[in-house]
């Protein structure tokens, strides 16, 4: 197991048997139209490969 992972749920936890919810946070871009939003994904998809981080100073 990862150290990321979480433990396994007990068996008589209601709800799904592996369903662990886990914290994310996103982000939302509001395009003007579809040529735009084509346009910002398509970018976004192209530096996906890069590291992106988010940095306080």
């Amino acid at each position: 197991m990862s150290k990321d992972a979480l433990p396994p749920l007990p068996a008589d936890a209601p709800g799904a048997p592996n369903f662990r919810y886990r914290e994310q946070y996103g982000v939302v871009l509001v395009c003007d139209d579809e040529a735009s939003q084509i346009r910002l994904f398509e970018t976004l998809n192209d530096i996906k490969k890069s590291k992106i981080k988010v940095v306080v100073t």
